[in-house]
């Protein structure tokens, strides 16, 4: 029904429903090889949604998600719901559809109302993300994914940095593969919202330009780009987690232009 748009015939969607505690006594190796054939499917939110208590059997964090609704004015649906409209628009990769099905689980755990009556849900994104490595070892899935899509879901609030210096200061510890999944997931999950806050179009396209040139021009924004190393730092005189320190701090001072990455004048920055 997922992959080929088929409709499930009334009785035997009934007997699914009725019968599914029995997917218990499936092995788990099986049904995650069937649910990443059925995440890929074309007509996967029609499936989703209409066999919502199915997907709870097999992640049981997904039942607390079905109806919980969201208070505030840029919710437009119930948190599985939000979900099943993410999952349908990520572009069809293994990885970031099993991050779509995944990303907001951590909401309930942290859902909180506030002095306006709108939903809060502070870390959820770094709760999800811990959420999400459970979830995928007691699927056995190999590591590298695992690894991967937790990393995505914890990091998944991730908002299109305003200038190119924020950009460059993101990419000290994200690499330029991050941002751009990143944007990816934002795209899918901002258009699951209210219509209001829906379109980042225009910040995507700034951020994109600016990390092309950044790249193009190999600008300095790791520690590795540093033409200073810690030996260097050792001769100067620097000892233990001073080391780290300063070359943190060489690099905010070449990102933030304050100082040009070349060997001497960082050891002039530093004297």
């Amino acid at each position: 029904a997922a992959t080929l748009n088929f409709t499930i015939e009334e009785e035997t969607a009934r007997a699914i429903h009725k019968q599914k505690e029995l997917l218990k006594n499936i092995s788990v190796e099986r049904i995650s090889v069937e649910l990443v054939k059925l995440l890929s499917g074309s007509n996967v939110f029609k499936v989703l949604t209409e066999f919502s208590d199915v997907f709870a059997i097999i992640i049981p964090e997904i039942g607390d998600c079905i109806d919980f609704k969201q208070y505030g004015k840029k919710h437009a649906y119930d948190v599985w719901t939000h979900i099943c409209h993410t999952v349908n628009t990520i572009p069809n990769d293994r990885v970031l559809r099993l991050t779509m099905l995944l990303h907001d689980l951590g909401k309930i755990p942290t859902h909180k109302i506030n002095e306006n009556g709108d939903s809060t849900f502070k870390d959820h994104a770094k709760v999800g993300g811990e959420m999400a490595k459970d979830i995928l070892t007691r699927l056995r899935f190999d590591k590298k994914t695992i690894n991967r899509v937790s990393f995505l879901v914890s990091h998944h609030d991730f908002e299109p940095p305003e200038t190119r210096l924020e950009l460059k200061k993101k990419l000290k510890l994200l690499t330029p593969e991050d941002v751009r999944t990143l944007l990816v997931i934002k795209k899918s999950d901002r258009g699951a919202l209210a219509e209001a806050f829906r379109d980042i179009s225009r910040e995507t396209a700034k951020v994109l330009e600016w990390l092309d040139e950044i790249e193009k021009t190999n600008e300095c924004v790791t520690i590795a780009q540093l033409k200073i190393s810690g030996n260097d730092l050792v001769k100067a005189g620097f000892k233990n987690e001073q080391i780290g320190q300063k070359l943190e701090e060489l690099l905010d001072a070449v990102i933030e232009e304050k100082v040009q990455n070349n060997r001497q004048a960082l050891l002039d920055f530093l004297s």
